[in-house]
C-alpha cells in the first residue's frame, strides 16, 4: 500500500475512531463507484464485499463465503463478547489467550479486532483514547464498562486478567486521576508546540518543555505505583479465595468425619436391639 493510502487511513481512523474501517466499508458498500474500492486497504476491501453481498443475496450466502469475516462480526454483535475484546485489547492480552477466552481461532480475533476496534499505534494518545473510546463509552454505553476499560488501558495484562475473571475491588479513581493527568499534560505539551520560537520566546518554551518533561516523568511514576497496587489487589484476591477454598475443604472433610462416625455408631445400636430380643 502507498504511503499516500497509509496517510488517509491514518486520517480516517483519526476521525472515525477504532472501527474506521467498517464504517468505510459500509459507505462504500452502498456507493455505485466500485472502483473506490481498489485503494483501500484489504481488510476493507474485503468487509464492503461482504456487505454487498449480505445486501444483495442474504446473510447466510455472505456468511458462507466469508466465514471468518462473519465470525468476526458475531463477536461484534454479542455484547460480552465485544466487551471481553475491547478489555483484551486495551490490556494489551496475548492474541492466543484472546482466542481461547472467546472460544474462536486467533485469525478471528485479528480481523474483528482490524474492523471494529483498532486502536494501533494510538493506544497512547490522551486525546484519542478519551475522545473515541472512554467517553463514548461512558455517555452511550455502560460508565461501569468506561471505568474497566481505563483500567484495563492504564493496568496492562495483569489487572485486564483480574478484570474479566470477576475481580472488582479495583482503584476505578485512581485510574480516572491517572488519566485526568495526562490530558492536562497533553495540553501543555500542544501549548508548547504552539510558540513561535524566536529570541523572545525561546526561555519561555524552554520552561514549558521542562515542566511537561518532568510532570511525564513523575505521571510514568503513578502509572507504575497504579499497576503495582492493581497487582496487589488481584493477589489478595487470590489469597482470599485459597482461604475460602481451604475452609470449605475443612468443613468438608469434617462433616464427612462425622457421617462416618454415624455409620460406625449405628451397628452397635442395632446389635443392643438384637440382644434384647434374644434375652425376651
Amino acid at each position: 500500500m502507498s504511503k499516500l493510502n497509509d496517510n488517509l487511513i491514518d486520517m480516517d481512523r483519526s476521525a472515525a475512531g477504532p472501527a474506521y474501517r467498517w464504517k468505510r466499508a459500509q459507505q462504500l458498500a452502498q456507493s455505485q463507484v466500485l472502483a473506490r474500492i481498489k485503494h483501500e486497504d484489504e481488510q476493507i476491501q474485503q468487509a464492503t464485499a461482504y456487505l454487498r453481498m449480505f445486501q444483495e443475496i442474504g446473510r447466510e450466502s455472505a456468511n458462507q463465503k466469508y466465514p471468518t469475516l462473519a465470525a468476526a462480526c458475531r463477536i461484534a454483535e454479542n455484547e460480552q463478547s465485544f466487551r471481553v475484546l475491547k478489555l483484551s485489547v486495551l490490556g494489551s492480552l496475548p492474541r492466543a489467550e484472546v482466542a481461547v477466552r472467546l472460544g474462536a481461532e486467533q485469525q478471528v480475533i485479528d480481523v474483528a479486532e482490524l474492523l471494529f476496534f483498532d486502536i494501533r499505534g494510538l493506544s497512547q494518545a490522551s486525546g484519542w483514547m478519551n475522545c473515541h473510546v472512554f467517553v463514548p463509552e461512558a455517555k452511550f454505553g455502560s460508565k461501569e464498562l468506561a471505568a474497566k476499560l481505563k483500567l484495563a488501558h492504564y493496568g496492562g495484562p495483569v489487572v485486564t486478567r483480574a478484570l474479566l475473571d470477576g475481580q472488582d475491588k479495583l482503584p476505578l479513581e485512581q485510574a480516572q486521576q491517572i488519566i485526568d493527568r495526562e490530558l492536562q499534560l497533553h495540553a501543555k505539551l500542544q501549548a508548547a508546540l504552539e510558540f513561535d520560537l524566536d529570541a523572545k520566546a525561546a526561555q519561555q518554551f524552554l520552561q514549558v518543555f521542562l515542566e511537561y518533561d518532568l510532570e511525564r516523568k513523575k505521571l510514568e511514576f503513578e502509572r507504575e505505583k497504579f499497576q503495582f497496587e492493581c497487582a496487589l489487589a488481584r493477589e489478595q484476591r487470590i489469597d482470599d479465595q485459597a482461604k475460602r477454598d481451604c475452609e470449605a475443604s475443612i468443613g468438608a472433610a469434617s462433616d464427612q468425619g462425622d457421617s462416618q462416625d454415624d455409620e460406625r455408631v449405628q451397628p452397635a445400636v442395632v446389635h443392643s436391639a438384637d440382644d434384647e430380643q434374644l434375652v425376651a
